[in-house]
């Protein structure tokens, strides 16, 4: 920790003179050492049923010279154990159970080493001690017996049975005993290991008619504990007179129905016998079938009847319906005598016995005074869900079916009511202007079972509904992803109440990404509020248990270490999320994502912008289809809208007879061909297409074509010019063409296949001839006229670089 430094300094003369210093260097010691356990393992007893007793005080050592040790307990039942953070003590808080759990295992840490090293941490076993805090309890006991005065010595009677519910020996052991009574003492004895009651000498001796035996049952513990019996043994006499009429049941078989309350000891039938004997002469019933559990017995009364009783309470949700065989002893009575044994058959109706219970959910109730515990927003609107209590009954059919109400005076001010059926327990009222004086709200459930009808019954439970606001909340920071801190949520919840020693109600379970050094981390933000057990009130940031799980103390360090120790995940921080340390907690994660963004361009995404990311891809998409659409409808609408002006030949639609359509007349025609000359280089015509196809701009339905020939016989020359030969007319046309009347021959701009063997007055223009080759029979290919305004255009190539272009009318 200290050392020494001689320093020297010398000149550099021939005679060098020097001189020395003394340095003194001290180390001081930090705290960088993990405490660790020397014995890793312990073992205390303690006998059951001690709370508050020390069992063990374990040792940690830290290697600083200041040593600085704080105790915990990393694992183990923290509601039976505790350990002193400073000593390092291990005691007990709670009494102890041996047949519930003979040995229990602790775990003690430091909370200055949260390694899991193989000396972080040491193990306490605890052995729990038996003793003797359990009497014996009769499981069986031997039902009312009948004994004839002349069975003999040893004659079994029956075998009664007891338990003991501790788990070692001694104090599990029973013995047997009679309890004293001098006459009982004489002629019954009992095994005292095994239970079975025996005579000890035959009872014809005696005057008694009948005998209370009590059978007492001990412990061999220290001290014993004990427990007894009582049974009725009635002695049947036997008598020298014969029996001629021996007795019988008047019927092998017998139904009977009884209620499931009935008392033990009620009679549940009679059985009805024929030929009974005189009364001195005793009968005796047995039970030799289906009594396994003994629920019934039988009773003889002073009229020599057998009556089957209630032995032990039924239960119609357990067994409903019973079949025993009933045996009818006489004596001196022959084996032959029929229907000795009788049949019988009981049914057990339900009763409504069962009380309703409440199903208490471990994440809404405190244990200790089973209430459920709610909480809702202050803003929540009308006929919000806020809890819902659930009972069982135990009855079945309609009397097991419960109905939900509110005790009217603890709903004060009636914000709430609940659902009949379901017990969902809804707003009635707003809830943003309820009275300071009314909160917490503490209401009272009533389950009603039998749908609330008569003889129904009824049990209470208690609800606590606190509003809740943003100061009331606390969030836990989890290194580890939602999903497992959800799995273990019970977990969390019981260390958080352990803790805190208050009710915990967890909200909502949230994944977040943090950025720390480059890296992201899946964390989980718990959010939970406080609840004091005593009062049910809502701990809010003023609360000073609420700050001490918040400031910066040893407590929360604590709590932190306590999680991360029961979840196996480290537990970052826990703070209030409108605190001024959240608020620079937000800015630095958000600050930490920017650059991270920046860095290595990667997009994070929160939850609400994947969709909408994805809704504008597909906007996106369908813009992109629609644009290229409208510019294919755009690109045809200009195509069609060019077409009118191009140059086309046109094919004449059929035509009517022309006597049908003008008047005859003795008026001529004159057709005139005129020539005009069209230079070759003029290429305006020469790009202009022939389409074949019908133009929607422009209708030809009402041009036609006049013949110049007399009409036939039957006054109809009507045909159609084909399509081929329309397209093939303008190169068809002859090199020069001459203007006459129609009576002269005249060279006609007609097709080649029509311009030869044309009979001398007829118009190949207009008409067809028999002698055409290649031309179908019928009229010419041109139409008539009604109006005479008949144009047609056409050109053709010419050898001598012109062009001609005619025009007939």
């Amino acid at each position: 920790q200290v050392h020494y430094l001689v320093v020297v300094a010398k000149d550099g003369a021939d005679e060098p003179k020097l001189t020395t210093a003394t340095v003194t260097v001290l180390v001081s010691d930090l705290q960088d050492e993990y405490p660790y356990f020397t014995t890793t393992s312990y073992e205390a007893e303690v006998e059951e049923n001690t709370e508050n007793f020390l069992l063990t005080t374990v040792e940690a050592i830290d290697p600083d010279s200041q040593s600085e040790i704080s105790y915990v307990l990393v694992s183990g039942n923290g509601k039976l154990f505790q350990v002193d953070p400073e000593s390092g003590g291990v005691s007990t808080k709670l009494p102890l159970d041996y047949e519930a759990q003979p040995v229990h295992e602790v775990i003690i840490g430091t909370l200055q080493n949260p390694t899991k090293g193989p000396n972080a941490t040491c193990t306490v076993t605890v052995l729990v001690k038996d003793v003797n805090d359990n009497p014996p309890i009769f499981s069986s006991t031997i039902p009312p017996s009948y004994i004839s005065e002349t069975s003999p010595s040893g004659w079994i009677i029956g075998t009664a049975i007891a338990f003991d519910r501790d788990a070692t020996e001694p104090n599990s052991l029973i013995r047997y005993t009679l309890a004293q009574n001098e006459n009982v003492n004489k002629y019954f004895s009992i095994d005292e290991k095994n239970g079975v009651l025996s005579l000890k000498e035959m009872l014809n001796g005696t005057q008694e008619s009948s005998f209370e035996i009590m059978i007492v049952a001990s412990d061999l513990g220290e001290p014993p504990l004990s427990t007894n019996t009582t049974l009725t043994v009635t002695v049947e006499r036997e008598y020298v007179e014969e029996i001629k009429n021996y007795t019988s049941f008047s019927n092998d078989e017998y139904s009977v129905a009884v209620p499931e309350d009935i008392s033990i000891g009620d009679i549940v039938t009679k059985l009805p016998l024929t030929n009974k004997p005189l009364l001195e002469q005793k009968l005796h019933c047995a039970i030799t079938n289906g009594n396994d559990q003994g629920l019934f017995g039988i009773s003889g009364t002073n009229e020599n009847e057998c009556n089957v009783i209630v032995a032990k309470n039924l239960d119609y949700e357990e067994i409903r319906q019973h079949i025993i065989t009933v045996e009818l002893h006489e004596p001196f009575a022959p084996p032959s005598i029929i229907n000795r044994l009788a049949k019988v058959n009981i049914s057990i109706n339900d009763v409504n016995d069962n009380i309703p219970q409440f199903e208490f959910d471990a994440e809404t109730i405190d244990g200790t005074s089973k209430t459920f515990h709610a909480v809702i927003s202050q803003d929540a609107p009308i006929s919000t869900s806020v809890i819902k209590v659930l009972a069982r009954d135990g009855d079945a059919g309609p009397a097991g079916h419960i109905q939900y109400s509110l005790l009217p005076q603890n709903n004060r001010g009636s914000y709430f009511s609940i659902s009949s059926s379901t017990g969902v327990i809804r707003t009635d009222r707003e809830l943003s202007s309820v009275p300071v004086s009314l909160l917490p709200f503490n209401l009272t459930v009533i389950a009603t079972d039998n749908n609330g009808n008569e003889n129904s019954n009824q049990n209470t439970a208690n609800v606590t509904i606190n509003l809740i606001q943003p100061k009331d909340r606390l969030v836990l920071v989890i290194n580890a992803p939602s999903e497992e801190i959800i799995s273990n949520k019970m977990k969390l919840k019981s260390v958080l109440e352990e803790h805190s020693e208050h009710i915990i109600g967890i909200e909502k379970i949230k994944s977040h990404k943090k950025v720390n050094n480059g890296s992201t981390l899946d964390i989980s933000k718990v959010w939970f509020h406080m609840i004091d057990p005593a009062t049910g009130i809502l701990l809010n940031y003023d609360h000073p248990n609420f700050n001490r799980l918040i400031s910066k103390s040893s407590e929360r360090e604590i709590l932190l270490y306590q999680v991360e120790a029961t979840l196996g995940k480290p537990a970052l921080d826990i703070y209030h999320p409108q605190s001024v340390m959240q608020l620079e907690t937000l800015e630095e994660e958000e600050q930490d994502v920017v650059e991270v963004k920046e860095a290595k361009g990667i997009l994070v995404l929160d939850e609400i912008q994947i969709p909408l990311f994805v809704l504008a891809g597909v906007i996106l998409v369908l813009g992109i289809i629609g644009i290229i659409f409208v510019c294919c409808q755009w690109q045809r609408y200009l195509k069609n809208r060019d077409e009118p002006s191009k140059a086309m030949v046109i094919v004449a639609p059929p035509y009517e007879p022309a006597h049908s359509v003008i008047e005859p007349e003795s008026k001529e025609y004159e057709v005139q061909v005129l020539h005009m000359s069209v230079p070759m280089d003029d290429d305006s015509m020469d790009n202009v297409p022939i389409s074949t196809r019908a133009s929607h701009h422009f209708s030809m339905d009402n041009v036609s074509y006049i013949t110049k020939q007399p009409q036939s016989e039957d006054e109809s020359s009507t045909s159609e010019i084909d399509h081929d030969m329309t397209l093939t007319m303008p190169s068809r046309i002859p090199n020069s063409m001459h203007h006459s009347n129609w009576e002269s021959p005249v060279t006609n701009p007609i097709p080649h296949s029509l311009s030869t063997s044309t009979p001398i007055g007829r118009n190949p223009a207009y008409e067809r001839f028999p002698s055409d080759e290649g031309i179908h029979d019928g009229d010419g290919p041109l139409s008539v006229s009604t109006t005479n305004d008949n144009v047609m255009f056409a050109r053709r190539p010419q050898p001598d670089n012109f062009s001609q272009t005619t025009t007939e009318l």
